[in-house]
């Protein structure tokens, strides 16, 4: 629950304070609690609540093989860490250039209610007039901030939707090389089904 308006609220938490009942100072303290929960934290609150992170490093040399000794272990589960903490850390997004999408099951794709951005000209199609998106390209958009994607009327925040998107048939693999490809500058189509 979201409550919005905070003038909304205040007036919802007069109504609580002037009831009398046995039960006022409970409902005054999950009222309280509701409301604590539904406040949009603020770019300065997520500023502050911001741990120093690690970057995973990259590049180096490559470990073609598993050679099974503590020191690959260690390396590899050092990496894996730092990218689990980058995936649950809070993200700053602008809202004049988020796009909005709904996740549908179904069909396997999400539709797109808000297209805002230039990434329009290059990604997504056309379906019975409605633009829609694959899903690494909805996993893309949203890892880079550039669409908010909604699951039975609730956003997802990046974690959640890998999650989704990813049991659907899209492979982690699938995924990296097709961000990876994006971000390189190339423009990326999935091939027709012969």
């Amino acid at each position: 629950i979201r409550v919005r308006n905070k003038q909304r609220s205040e007036e919802l938490l007069m109504d609580v304070k002037d009831k009398p009942n046995t039960q006022q100072r409970e409902t005054e303290d999950d009222l309280e609690r509701l409301l604590q929960l539904a406040r949009v934290p603020s770019h300065a609150d997520i500023v502050a609540r911001r741990r120093p992170v690690v970057m995973p490093t990259r590049g180096g040399v490559k470990d073609f093989r598993p050679d099974g000794t503590a020191r690959q272990s260690n390396k590899l589960e050092a990496f894996h860490e730092a990218s689990r903490v980058l995936f649950t850390e809070e993200h700053v997004a602008n809202k004049k250039s988020l796009s909005i999408a709904e996740w549908k099951d179904d069909e396997g794709y999400a539709e797109v209610k808000i297209a805002k951005g230039s990434c329009w000209r290059w990604m997504g199609r056309s379906v019975r007039g409605q633009l829609t998106v694959w899903p690494e390209e909805a996993l893309f958009l949203l890892e880079t901030g550039h669409l908010e994607l909604y699951y039975h009327g609730l956003p997802l925040p990046v974690q959640q939707g890998f999650h989704l998107l990813t049991k659907g048939g899209l492979t982690a693999m699938e995924h990296q090389v097709y961000s990876m490809l994006v971000r390189a500058g190339l423009i990326v189509y999935r091939s027709s089904k012969r």
